[in-house]
């Protein structure tokens, strides 16, 4: 305005390249200038355009609040790299600097200045330098910085809507608190894309691609990464090591090393897409984490890779990986709605201590196994799939591992395989595995509520001591539905039917089967080969040959009901216990002990096709007995000095009962209505005495 005006009011002036240093001085701007011969009073809020035209050799210091403009195209050059081509002072806050095509630096020292719509070009260092707050750098095109595109220390920077190339440092530097960079494009920097260092920043909805480093970099607290697309950087597309960090709804794809890295305690990462990068997707090495909604495909190691400790994953899906889909090294973590095909090495791998799992939607078609768990006192409950894994279903290798309600098939080994010890496996699904359903090597394992069919060997191999196997049902193995070799085995209320060998072998010592169905096997219902074992209230029935077929020592067979099989019971074994059992409908014999010593009582064999109780061993006790409607003889026993009392043979087709043995003791039988004799004893000093044999065939008692 002129001198003489009484009124104060914001006023614009044009000037060109020429008039310019009329007012604009190294000193800074002029209080008192002249314009076109005109006498003006600078004073706050005045602004002045630039109009159309090269300005060489500027230096603008902007000492005081003003807004410079530009119309047409302004360029403005400096020739000393070392001095900046526009300098806003601290005594300049709130300038507004808009339009300009600048060839070097800008240095912006005062508050609430405004940097809009301007092009800088080539900087010998920063391409725009802010040491104050409140400042707004925004739609400005910055390229060719000898070091960043834009470096600010000051707090509550908005660094938005710019394209940031080729800087020679990182693209955009903020080291100050409550920044916010939103909306820019940042290429080819040397170093980082985007590096802050300062807390409570935003960095939002920026594009960062082909940076030297990583494409955004933060070690500040509280800050919010979100919706960014990082691309093609020569390190990580995020790295993040403050804490409570949020890093939301990013995409980093093609970057050098991983996705996303975060190391800061308590991050939240969020809805994050992590493809192609050629280490992890995303790397989580702090603790107490939130890892929700990410999808991690294609990266050259692990989809999700968690090292820290009291972390979370879930609702993420981990494809396609060269390595893990989710890798796991740290305690305490907690997944959940996962989904973790198609990689490289396992679906999920977890070598931490503590883990839990829950509702592991898939974890199919991965080159080694769909789950391993390495570390000790994990949880996994609802494997909905682990199939058609080149190896197994789920591993489990730590101990006190506990897997409920999962689904296995299709396995190239097995479905589930555990050596631990002490472990759990509750409601497993497992079917048409290459090897076996499931398998367990180690110490005291639980299996329990288990569905074994259709696998290529057994539907449950055990070969650790202790194995406990509960209220399953195992059928259409290829070999044995369950085949253990541990010892102190415990087999209770399952079903094991229709298997291509036995429906339940062992071979390790003091083995117990108990009150359990075994039916429709191609070879044995139980077959068992250890010492001590106890078979006990069983149903075994429709077996082609044995029902129950033992050739172990001091086993006991007791209470069993045994039917239709090709032979009932089958004792090898010495000193083995045959009690109270109901054998029937055989098609040979009922109860056959070929073991010494054996104890045959209160036994209930009858309706079989050939001898209701057929004995060879040496000092066997066979009393107490009913066989009777056998097809052959009742009791048939070339047993050498045995004891054959109390019992009762009648209706048989044969004998009521046949001794061969030497020495043998016959007593207090009663033998009725058998087509042959009713008491027939041909062993040399054998002793009778006090039978009853009545209406019998061919005599009653002979000898």
């Amino acid at each position: 305005m002129s001198l003489a005006s009484p009124i104060s009011a914001a006023t614009n002036y044009n000037v060109n390249n020429t008039t310019y240093l009329d007012v604009f001085k190294d000193s800074g701007i002029l209080t008192n200038f002249n314009l076109n011969g005109t006498d003006y009073t600078f004073e706050e809020g005045d602004s002045f355009t630039f109009m159309e035209g090269l300005y060489e050799n500027v230096k603008l210091i902007l000492d005081k609040p003003v807004s410079i403009l530009t119309s047409g195209i302004v360029n403005l050059t400096s020739n000393v790299e070392a001095d900046d081509v526009i300098s806003v002072l601290n005594s300049a806050a709130g300038s507004n600097i808009t339009g300009f095509n600048i060839n070097g630096s800008v240095n912006i020292g005062g508050d609430n200045t405004t940097l809009n719509n301007n092009t800088i070009n080539s900087s010998t260092r920063n391409g725009v330098l802010v040491t104050a707050n409140n400042v707004n750098i925004s739609q400005n095109n910055i390229t060719g910085s000898a070091l960043s595109g834009v470096n600010s220390s000051g707090n509550n920077t908005t660094i938005q809507n710019n394209n940031v190339k080729s800087s020679g440092n990182d693209g955009i530097t903020s080291t100050g608190n409550n920044n916010q960079i939103a909306n820019n494009s940042v290429t080819y920097s040397k170093n980082d894309g985007i590096s802050t260092y300062g807390n409570n920043s935003q960095i939002k909805s920026n594009n960062v691609s082909s940076s030297g480093n990583n494409g955004i970099t933060s070690t500040g607290e509280n800050t919010r990464i979100d919706s960014n697309r990082l691309t093609s950087n020569n390190g990580t597309g995020i790295t993040s090591t403050g804490n409570n960090v949020t890093i939301h709804n990013n995409t980093a794809n093609y970057n050098k090393k991983s996705g996303i890295y975060s190391q800061g305690p308590k991050a939240n990462l969020v809805s994050n897409n992590a493809q192609n990068n050629n280490e992890h997707g995303v790397y989580s090495k702090g603790n107490h984490a939130i890892i929700s909604q990410a999808y991690a495909y294609n990266n050259k190691m692990n989809g999700v890779y968690i090292t820290g400790t009291n972390n979370s994953l879930t609702n993420s899906y981990a494809y396609y990986n060269a390595y893990s889909g989710i890798n796991l090294t740290g305690a305490n973590t907690t997944l959940s709605y996962i989904s973790a095909s198609h990689n490289g090495y396992h679906g999920i791998y977890s070598a931490g201590i503590g883990v839990s799992m829950i509702y592991i939607w898939d974890a199919n078609s991965n080159k080694m196994n769909g789950i391993y768990l390495k570390g000790n006192n994990a949880n996994v409950w609802y494997v909905i799939a682990a199939n058609n894994n080149k190896q197994n279903g789920i591993l489990s290798t730590g101990n006190y591992n506990y897997i409920y309600s999962a689904g296995a098939s299709n396995n190239t080994l097995n479905g589930i395989y555990t050596t631990g010890i002490n472990n759990t496996i509750y409601g497993a699904t497992v079917s048409s595995n290459l090897k076996n359903g499931i398998y367990t090597k180690g110490l005291n394992s639980t299996l329990s509520n288990i569905q074994a069919k259709t696998n290529k060997n057994n539907g449950i191999l055990s070969s650790g001591s202790k194995t406990r196997i509960f209220n399953s049902i195992i059928t259409y193995n290829t070999l044995n539905g369950i085949y253990a070799t541990g010892p102190s085995l415990l087999i209770q209320n399952t079903t094991s039917s229709y298997n291509k060998q036995n429906g339940i072998r062992t071979s390790g010592s003091q083995a117990v089967i108990y009150n359990s169905t075994v039916n429709k096997n191609t070879l044995n219902g139980i077959y068992s080969t250890g010492a001590k074992n106890f078979v006990v209230s069983n149903k075994v029935m429709y077996n082609y040959l044995y029902g129950i077929l033992s050739s172990g020592y001091n086993v006991d067979i007791e209470k069993n009901t045994v039917y239709h099989n090709r032979y009932g019971v089958y004792s090898k074994g010495s000193k083995a216990i045959i009690y109270l059992n109901k054998v029937y409908s055989n098609k040979i014999h009922g109860i056959y002990s070929a073991g010494s010593s054996a104890t045959i009582v209160q036994n209930n064999a009858y309706a079989n096709r050939g001898h209701g109780i057929y004995v060879t061993g040496a000092l066997a006790k066979i009393y107490k007995n009913k066989a009777n409607s056998n097809y052959k003889t009742g009791i048939f026993s070339k047993s050498r000095s045995g004891i054959i009392t109390y019992n009762t043979a009648s209706y048989n087709r044969g004998n009521g009962i046949y001794s061969s043995g030497y020495k043998s003791l016959i007593g207090a039988n009663n033998a009725h209505r058998n087509w042959g004799y009713g008491i027939y004893s041909v062993g040399k000093k054998s002793m009778l005495a006090k039978n009853k044999a009545t209406r019998n065939k061919k005599g009653n008692i002979k000898y």
